[in-house]
């Protein structure tokens, strides 16, 4: 939760597809050498259909005899996929091993395609050594862009020790980035801490069970950018092992600006800590791991909010609209004929919605769902109904 008063926070750079560039401009004759070898290398590539294994390892060889930064690298792991070549991980290692980690030879990218590719293969156990892999660039060599693709597809899996240990390397990073929006760093600062608070609730975070303790080791290195209250509630949350008689009531919406108004303020922060303790209930009923969950749990009242902002008209009767407030419980945007919409808006991508984020959010409603249906604050049926259409996503979202 960051620091109050918060600015509007811009749209963050796109998205995208990792980019795919193949051709430089001939400036010497060096370099025409060069284009003209990979002209070669990429016609043989293009030409065989079912290159064998020694074929490829001689390919893979010939391109990185030339210069690593002639060679798009992205491309390359994109390419043998697309020719479903069963060496993939063996292709993304030897390639991780022998190109320099420079600006020139743009590796964020290829983890970054490392990461979609393996996601889409079903390699996604693969995806921590990914997450090593990224964690060797530094300012001069890291994307910002890859950087949240990557930690979307870690928690879209429930990594949430590798989110964790990604999001803490690049803090400093992003945060010291002046070609970045300001918000970029208060999202980083904000995802450090949603993790950290999650995965105290089962004691990961080495300290002692004092509040006191707990609040320091959350507050680590996050003083000037996550709000003190905050950061003390959380803890206290962890160390408090009793939970509250859960009513709907729990889950109101804050309204107004909790930079200007007090209750706000505290009736954001009275629906954080609900989080929370539905984060670790979960974990202890059903083995969710709890970082994962606070995250994701906190995307989705945040998907809920940024929606007020485009549903406020409701339909009358005659035909026309009249504006209106919407509903003022979290619970009540668990119904799922609303959500492609909202994830739309959520989870956006260049072309489309961004699979791992919107994968994320579906998860958190199906979370927060069975939650509610536990303690009877929504009906079976309409619980049932809900799933079925959360379960229809959810395959949409992983066959795309």
């Amino acid at each position: 939760m960051s620091k109050r008063p918060r600015t509007a926070a811009p749209k963050r750079r796109s998205r995208g597809s990792v980019p795919l560039p193949r051709k430089t401009g001939r400036k010497s004759k060096a370099v025409s050498e060069t284009e003209r070898r990979l002209d070669e290398l990429w016609a043989w590539f293009e030409s065989s259909s079912r290159p064998s294994a020694a074929q490829m390892d001689e390919w893979l060889d010939a391109l990185l005899a030339l210069p690593t930064e002639a060679t798009s690298w992205s491309e390359v792991l994109h390419a043998c996929a697309e020719k479903t070549y069963a060496e993939l991980p063996a292709v993304f290692r030897k390639i991780a091993a022998a190109v320099p980690h420079t600006r020139e030879t743009k590796m964020s990218f290829f983890y970054w395609a490392a990461a979609e590719e393996f996601a889409r293969h079903g390699l996604n156990a693969l995806l921590p050594e990914v997450a090593s892999g990224f964690m060797r660039l530094d300012e001069r060599t890291y994307d910002a862009d890859a950087l949240a693709h990557l930690q979307d597809m870690l928690l879209a899996e429930r990594l949430e020790t590798e989110a964790l240990a990604l999001a803490e390397r690049f803090l400093s990073i992003v945060s010291g980035d002046g070609g970045l929006m300001p918000y970029a760093a208060i999202e980083q600062c904000n995802l450090v801490f949603q993790l950290r608070a999650g995965m105290a609730l089962r004691g990961a975070l080495e300290a002692s069970t004092s509040p006191g303790a707990v609040a320091q080791a959350l507050r680590d290195g996050l003083e000037e950018d996550i709000e003190d209250e905050a950061i003390d509630r959380a803890a206290r949350v962890a160390c408090d092992a009793a939970d509250p008689a859960w009513t709907r009531a729990c889950f109101n919406l804050a309204t107004g600006d909790i930079r200007e108004s007090e209750q706000a303020w505290r009736d954001c922060l009275r629906l954080y800590d609900a989080l929370l303790r539905v984060a670790r209930e979960a974990w202890r009923s059903d083995g969710v791991p709890p970082g994962w969950a606070f995250v994701a749990l906190e995307r989705l009242l945040a998907s809920v909010y940024r929606s007020q902002g485009h549903n406020e008209s409701t339909p009358r009767g005659d035909g026309k609209t009249t504006r209106e407030p919407r509903t003022g419980n979290l619970l009540d945007y668990l119904n799922a004929s609303g959500l492609e919409e909202r994830i739309a808006r959520a989870c956006p991508d260049v072309l489309g919605v961004n699979v791992a984020g919107a994968r994320i959010l579906v998860d958190a409603h199906a979370l927060l769902l069975d939650f509610a249906a536990r303690h009877a604050l929504v009906a079976d049926r309409a619980a049932d109904a809900n799933h079925a259409e959360l379960a229809r996503l959810r395959r949409v979202l992983v066959s795309g």
